[in-house]
């Protein structure tokens, strides 16, 4: 249970972000049920809201879970010369944001990168009205190690010296790669609170236990002793899906099968290779809904991801929550929090093509090793639930409450 000092005034929390974001939604839903808290989340676009043509899934959808429920929200009209959430900085340009944060309580204000410019707006016009501002957002750490050049010089300079030392009070990380990020900018470890990036476990956890394993399995045409690899994501070329079809293809067991959940404009490379080298037992599954992907879950016996980079990987905790072994590339941002060699999966070099088959020998291996690592999954990823999300968010705006000033 997630208190509020009750020596407190009430906390106002505000969260600032582009648009509805299906894995945000339980978050915001947690905080508004906590005692002692109001909160409200602005949105610069209802653009995806309805559904739409994602850019690279490459296919419609409409979303199948309430995006709108459970929570305070309002939308800021959107005056972009060029408005979407898809053209860039300028793509978004809300000045509403403006009027609503001088009408506003003093409150935590939490905004979820600099990328538009209504963010740049939000963090200047917070700061000069009175609020306290905390940034959350999920550029891991590793990526910044090997950027040079002039472009690189200007960007480290407005993000490090400006950004996050003039305009933002507190940092919310992630995890591991998220605290290396503010690290790597030389923030103050006392101002950084934990605020783990996590799904809604308990919803992935009560749709697993109404399954059975072997019934989904024969709804879908699939064996019941099969060894089903399981891959959910955009096939484009950051996630390197055809890694897991040549680690597929190259692993060396008898009764395997590969399920794709996704699409993308790989997708035609993908089936091409498998012709040519007649890879056999690869389904594609096609883009599936949230409410569906428990049941993909279910049949898997292991998720993979391989991608080149991954700000976090939230179908790493969502195959967890489901109490599978997974196994992460270097490059998946949540491997060094969530992935532990040997316990509950394996992680790859990015690109290391027999490293990645070796791992999944080894969990196709041991049947009830399998099941162990799955055991394990359960247990870490119950560290990095929507309580301990929220808690994290609690603990930054009682921080900013005791605080008189930047």
């Amino acid at each position: 249970m997630i208190s509020v000092c009750s020596n407190m005034e009430k906390l106002k929390i505000y969260f600032v972000v582009s648009h509805p974001i299906q894995y945000f939604i339980p978050l915001y839903q947690r905080i508004s049920q906590i005692d002692g808290i109001e909160t409200k989340v602005f949105f610069f676009s209802d653009e995806t809201l309805n559904g739409g043509v994602d850019k690279q899934f490459g296919v419609k959808f409409t979303w199948d879970i309430p995006l709108l429920e459970g929570y305070s929200s309002t939308f800021i009209k959107n005056r972009s010369w060029n408005p979407s959430i898809f053209k860039g900085f300028w793509g978004l340009f809300n000045p509403g944001i403006i009027r609503e944060l001088w009408n506003l309580p003093k409150g935590m204000v939490i905004i979820s990168g600099w990328h538009f410019s209504s963010y740049i707006l939000t963090y200047l016009f917070a700061t000069l009205f009175g609020h306290m501002v905390a940034i959350r957002c999920e550029a891991p750490g590793y990526k910044e190690q090997n950027r040079n050049g002039l472009k690189n010089m200007i960007r480290h300079y407005l993000i490090g010296s400006i950004l996050l030392k003039k305009l933002v009070d507190i940092y919310l990380y992630l995890g591991n790669q998220s605290r290396e990020f503010y690290r790597h900018f030389k923030v103050e470890e006392s101002r950084m609170v934990f605020s783990p990036y996590s799904i809604d476990n308990d919803r992935f956890k009560r749709s697993i236990s109404s399954l059975s394993k072997s019934h989904e399995r024969r709804k879908l045409d699939m064996e019941v002793s099969e060894f089903i690899i399981l891959f959910t994501g955009k096939f484009i070329s950051v996630k390197r899906p055809l890694d897991l079809i040549r680690a597929f293809h190259a692993l060396e067991i008898p009764n395997k099968r590969l399920v794709l959940v996704g699409e993308g404009n790989l997708k035609g490379e993908m089936l091409d290779y498998i012709s040519t080298h007649r890879v056999e037992r690869v389904h594609f599954a096609g883009f599936i809904n949230q409410s569906e992907l428990p049941k993909y879950y279910c049949i898997a016996d292991v998720l993979v991801l391989c991608s080149q980079t991954e700000t976090w990987g939230l179908s790493v905790n969502e195959a967890m929550a489901c109490g599978l072994p997974v196994i992460g590339s270097e490059g998946v941002g949540c491997s060094d929090d969530l992935i532990q060699n040997g316990r509950n999966g394996y992680v790859f070099p990015v690109g290391n093509i027999e490293a990645l088959t070796k791992s999944l020998y080894k969990i196709a291996l041991d049947k009830v090793d399998r099941a162990r690592m799955g055991m394990e999954s359960i247990k870490i990823i119950n560290g990095y639930s929507l309580d301990k999300t929220a808690e994290g968010i609690v603990v930054a705006a009682e921080m900013t409450m005791r605080k008189p000033g930047k």
